[in-house]
């Protein structure tokens, strides 16, 4: 053995030696209360005292008070400086390893002296204020070593996700063996990701629009036809990440799902489930086109203020003849908040709120004697803010989706013999669903006062669902053929016939008054065949 192991090896010996001595010591000390005899009477004695039973019991009382306390105390504060403010960690940091560089004894001076009778806060005139100042004693005497190793478990998880931790449940009941009914409940997260921090990015292109006024009437822009001052009467509007507002108040949109639902079997191999689902979604920071919901915190909703009538010329956007539709009082914003400087965005959470209801029924057939099946059927009654915040007064018309969604689908397949098989899809649902806008002109045609300073206004003219197109059909049918070619090898040809009916129901339309009103922007794609091989291996 070499000389530095012998010595560390002697060390170590010496170490334990003087902390265990002491321990065999007073263990070989308790046991010898009779004289020549080992007993364990000391400690008998000592656990049938009513004096130890009462202070043991006492100390465990604060022990455990002094551990809620300290958990309750410690493991927010942890969460909070790892979450949101990490550059309070050396302070926090400092302030906990405080009990371990103050004696103990000076604490207890301090405490006496703090909380004593003539003290504005007497703690020890009584025996409950004497307790809590023992309590929270303990609790700073834990703190440096309850701080850490909470601070510590929390760098080894992902805080960040685990913050939006959400409840969800689900139970299911059998019923007599062949049924069975669940119900599920759930709060689901909206990822923001990581894209909604370059709307901020101050180095992105920034677009501005403002009025163009064609004075020689080619169509084509020549200097001077528009007023390229952000604060002159041609700006209309700018989008730049120097126009984007941080919002310290915003929160993740919350989505409550619940479910119930009933199962049955219906013979053998034959299914029936029918099932109701209520969707809320609150605090969304998307519309329900997919964008941002913004407000211009320069331009509130009061200075909305001035009051401009305009009469709807209907759906052919033509004054003066029969589908005209009245008088729409609409609003423009005081010019005293007109220009770039009085423009800026700010994401928040909707005040108004989604829901959905659904029924739905499916039957199915599992696959045996050669062929499979199902049908199904749904329906959604919609309460959808089309309008997810209301900006200004123009907002408020028509602003609510109620209207009913639907959609059954009937599939099928049946395997012949020689390993052919033939299937078929038939799809049923609501046509495209709308309602008719307006944009309400600067000038007004019939010489009434101009929309100064907001411009083209578009509004909402009818309740959403107010148009609502053809049932959507669609019929697609297949054929397969399988050879087997050794082993696992197989060989697939398919033939396969979509749209089989040919039909040309509109998929999109325009709902903007004027000339292309109602007409249909897509529709069904047409009648497409398709031939395939697959090999298997």
């Amino acid at each position: 053995m070499r000389r530095g192991k012998l010595w560390a090896w002697v060390i170590f010996a010496l170490g334990a030696l003087y902390f265990l001595l002491p321990l065999i010591a007073t263990v070989q000390f308790s046991l010898s209360i009779r004289r020549d005899a080992i007993t364990l009477d000391a400690y008998t004695n000592v656990i049938q005292s009513p004096v130890f039973q009462q202070t043991f019991g006492y100390s465990i009382v604060i022990a455990v008070a002094a551990i809620v306390v300290g958990l309750l105390l410690v493991v927010p504060a942890a969460y909070f400086v790892r979450l949101r403010a990490p550059q309070l960690r050396p302070i926090i940091e400092f302030v906990t390893l405080l009990p371990l560089i103050i004696p103990p004894i000076i604490l207890v001076f301090g405490y006496i002296r703090m909380y004593n009778s003539s003290s504005i806060l007497p703690l020890t005139n009584t025996d409950v204020g004497t307790n809590v100042l023992l309590t929270l004693a303990y609790v700073a005497l834990a703190l440096p070593y309850m701080y850490r190793a909470v601070d510590t478990g929390l760098r080894t998880i992902d805080v960040q996700t685990l913050t939006r931790a959400v409840p969800r449940m689900g139970m299911a009941w059998d019923v007599g063996g062949k049924s069975v009914v669940k119900a599920t409940f759930g709060l689901y997260n909206y990822m923001l990701g990581d894209t909604y921090a370059d709307a901020f990015n101050r180095n992105a292109t920034a677009q501005a629009m403002f009025n163009w006024h064609d004075l020689n009437g080619d169509k084509l822009y020549q200097p001077g036809e528009v007023n390229l001052d952000l604060g002159g009467s041609d700006f209309r509007s700018i989008t730049a990440a120097s126009n984007r507002i941080l919002n310290p108040d915003l929160k993740s949109p919350d989505i409550w799902e619940t479910t119930a639902s009933y199962e049955r079997e219906l013979a053998a191999n034959v299914g029936l489930r029918v099932m109701y689902v209520n969707k809320v979604v609150s605090g969304s920071i998307v519309n329900s086109t997919n964008n941002l919901v913004n407000i211009n915190t320069l331009r509130p909703y009061e200075v909305w203020n001035v009051p401009i009538t305009r009469r709807d010329p209907g759906p052919d956007g033509v004054l003066g003849n029969g589908d005209d539709a009245g008088k729409v009082t609409i609003y423009d914003y005081s010019a005293a908040y007109r220009g770039a400087a009085f423009t800026n965005a700010q994401t928040v959470n909707a005040p108004n709120t989604d829901r959905y209801h659904s029924i739905e029924g499916t039957l199915t057939k599992r696959f045996s004697r050669r062929w499979t099946g199902q049908v199904s059927y749904f329906t959604v009654k919609n309460h959808r803010w089309i309008s997810s915040v209301f900006t200004s007064p123009n907002d408020e018309f028509f602003p609510v989706d109620d209207t009913w969604s639907w959609a059954g689908n009937v599939t099928g397949s049946y395997r012949l013999p020689g390993d052919v098989s033939i299937s078929g899809f038939l799809q049923t649902k609501n046509g495209v669903t709308g309602q008719r806008t307006y944009i309400f002109r600067q000038v007004d045609p019939d010489g009434g006062p101009a929309i100064a300073q907001n411009g083209n206004t578009t509004v909402r003219m009818e309740p959403y669902g107010a148009r609502r197109l053809a049932a959507q059909n669609i019929l697609n049918l297949r054929g397969s053929k399988e050879f087997r070619i050794g082993g696992s090898r197989r060989l697939n040809f398919d033939v396969d016939v979509f749209n089989l009916l040919n039909a040309a129901t509109p998929t999109a339309a325009t709902f903007v008054t004027g000339p292309s009103f109602g007409y249909t922007s897509s529709v069904i794609p047409a009648r497409i065949a398709r031939l395939g091989v697959r090999f298997l291996f």
